[in-house]
C-alpha cells in the first residue's frame, strides 16, 4: 500500500501546497475561507449560478441533479460486479463499524448521469466504477481485514461540474467558481458526517489542469475538518488500468 499519513498534512506539504497558489497567483483567503458549520448546503441553484458565472451563455447539456453520496458495502464483493445495479437495488446500506476508505473524486461527469442504468445519478459510473470495483482492495491498509473492508463514495462538489462537455473546457472553472462560493464547506459537512474515527480518507480528485490543482484545494479542505484522520492520497480512479497505478501516490 501507499503511504498514508496521520495527523494531516505534514507542514511542508501544506506549504509546498500554498507556495504553488501563490506562484499562480491566487488569493489564500478568498481560496481558503472559513469553514462553516456541518449544516451548510449547497443546492442545484446555487450551482447555476456558479456556471454562469463561468459561462454566461445557456447551456442546456448539463444536468442540474445532485449525485448523491454512496455507501457501496464490503469492498471484497465489488470485483464480481459488472456495474452498480446490484448495489443499487439492495435496501440502504448501513455501514457497520469496521473501517471504511472514504474514497473522494472530485465531481460527476457524464457517465454518472448516463440513462443507460436506472439508478443513476451515481457517484464513479463508467469506467471510473470499473476500476474502483476490480482494483479497490489495493487500498486497504495491510494491517486491515480486506474481506471486511467497506467503501463509501463522495464527490468533492455533487454537480456536473464539466457541464456534459469535455472536461477541459468548463470543470475546472465551473469546480472553483463553486468551490468558492459554498460547495466546499458543503463538502466538508458531508464529510464529517461520513467519516468515523478509524476511516481512511484516500484523495483521488484529478488534477484539473488548467489552473490551481483542484486536488490541492480538496487536500487543504480535508486537513481542516479531519487534521487526525488517516489518510492517502492517490491517482484518479479513471487512471487505474493497473495494480501500479492505484498505488501511485502524490
Amino acid at each position: 500500500m501507499g503511504r498514508c499519513t496521520r495527523g494531516g498534512l505534514a507542514k511542508s506539504r501544506l506549504e509546498a501546497i500554498l507556495s504553488t497558489m501563490q506562484s499562480l497567483n491566487i488569493d489564500q483567503a478568498s481560496a481558503y475561507p472559513l469553514s462553516m458549520e456541518s449544516s451548510s448546503t449547497f443546492t442545484s441553484d446555487d450551482f447555476e449560478w456558479s456556471v454562469y458565472s463561468v459561462c454566461p451563455s445557456s447551456l442546456s447539456s448539463f444536468d442540474r441533479r445532485e449525485c448523491p453520496d454512496r455507501f457501496v458495502g464490503r469492498i471484497s464483493e465489488l470485483a464480481a460486479l459488472r456495474d452498480w445495479k446490484a448495489v443499487a437495488e439492495q435496501p440502504p446500506m448501513r455501514r457497520t463499524n469496521v473501517p471504511c476508505i472514504v474514497l473522494v473524486l472530485e465531481s460527476p461527469h457524464i457517465d454518472e448521469y448516463g440513462t443507460k442504468q436506472p439508478y443513476t445519478p451515481w457517484p464513479a459510473n463508467g469506467a471510473t466504477g470499473r476500476h474502483i470495483r476490480k482494483r479497490a482492495g489495493l487500498l486497504v491498509p495491510p494491517c486491515w481485514n480486506k474481506n471486511e473492508t467497506q467503501l463509501y463514495l463522495i464527490n468533492a462538489i455533487p454537480y456536473q461540474c464539466s457541464l456534459g462537455q469535455a472536461t477541459r473546457l468548463y470543470r475546472s472553472k465551473v469546480f472553483r467558481e463553486a468551490w468558492d462560493s459554498g460547495a466546499r464547506a458543503y463538502f466538508q459537512g458531508r464529510l464529517k458526517q461520513i467519516y468515523h474515527q478509524g476511516d481512511l480518507v484516500v484523495n483521488a480528485c484529478t488534477v484539473g489542469k488548467p489552473g490551481p490543482s483542484l486536488r490541492a484545494l480538496v487536500e487543504v479542505a480535508i486537513d481542516e475538518v479531519l487534521p487526525h484522520a488517516l489518510r492517502s492520497r492517490r491517482e484518479h480512479p479513471f487512471r487505474w488500468m493497473s495494480d501500479e497505478a492505484v498505488r501511485r501516490t502524490w
